[in-house]
């Protein structure tokens, strides 16, 4: 019959706001965490992992950072600053003492500065990151003096170990 077949060709122009669509749709699916409190404590769930946010700056006296809220470990203390820097307990200017529990494994920059009360920091001695001698707190093999408490009274002679003093200074003998 002589028919012949054409192709066709069509084109369809892409709607900008399509990627974004998308987009929104994937962050959407993707867990995100939210703050939740527990007594004092400001805190979110992140893979199964309790990070605390936030404790109040008017809070004194000593401050326990349990170990578990609700059945979930207590992982870390503050925002690392990659994220947003922001400190748990940095700030508190009546607390005098604060116990870390073995549970803890990151410790942001930041935490428990301005704290001008603060006489001690005591660490779990099964804590497999972070230990404390005379109430500093140090990294595990205290080469690391992570903080002094501003309210520590007299002098501190900083064990020969050390070879770093957070914040960027180097300890020299």
């Amino acid at each position: 019959n002589g028919s012949i077949a054409h192709d066709r060709v069509t084109t369809k122009t892409m709607n900008p706001f399509c990627p974004l669509l998308s987009l929104a749709l994937i962050l959407a699916l993707i867990p995100s965490a939210s703050a939740e409190r527990s007594g004092l404590f400001t805190y979110e769930v992140s893979d199964g992992e309790i990070t605390i946010t936030d404790y109040p700056e008017d809070a004194t006296g000593h401050v326990e950072i349990p170990a578990e809220i609700e059945g979930l470990p207590v992982t870390v203390i503050g925002r690392p600053l990659s994220s947003s820097g922001i400190s748990a307990f940095s700030n508190c200017t009546g607390l005098t003492s604060v116990f870390i529990p073995d549970s803890v494994v990151e410790i942001a920059v930041t935490e428990f500065s301005e704290c001008s009360k603060l006489t001690s920091i005591e660490v779990d001695t099964k804590n497999l990151r972070y230990r404390s001698l005379d109430g500093v707190l140090f990294n595990k093999d205290q080469t690391t003096l992570i903080r002094f408490p501003m309210g520590k009274p007299g002098n501190y002679q900083i064990p020969a170990s050390v070879t770093y003093i957070e914040g960027g200074i180097q300890a020299t003998s």
